[in-house]
């Protein structure tokens, strides 16, 4: 006898849950939050009964600075969902965000990688 199947609630649906969790949201309030911005937690006391359940387990990881892309793989969250729930816990002051590291282009370099594209 096969054993029947449930279909999943909608909190349990992987298509439903990050939709909940954003409130229907498809961007953050921070608009320089980029995939490489590195976020780390404040001195900000945690109300924890007014973040989710997957808000907290971001707190947690940003204990040392973590980039937004990091945090994503980390939690096995769409990127699109983490930048939302990341920029609601900046907004509240419990994250701190920082814009990713600009290299300065080295002309040297740029040439060399040219000419192995060219080689190939």
């Amino acid at each position: 006898m096969m054993a029947l199947e449930r279909e999943p609630t909608h909190e349990e649906d992987p298509l439903v849950r990050p939709y909940i969790l954003t409130v229907g949201r498809d961007r953050s309030g921070c608009p320089a939050l980029d995939v490489a911005s590195l976020v780390v937690t404040t001195d900000a006391t945690v109300d924890e009964d007014t973040v989710e359940p997957e808000q907290l387990r971001m707190l947690s990881l940003c204990r040392v600075p973590q980039s937004v892309a990091d945090v994503s793989a980390s939690l096995d969250m769409p990127l699109a969902v983490v930048k939302v729930l990341l920029g609601d816990l900046i907004t509240r002051g419990y994250l701190r965000a920082h814009a990713p590291a600009q290299s300065a282009a080295q002309p040297e370099l740029l040439s060399e990688v040219l000419a192995g594209l060219r080689r190939l």
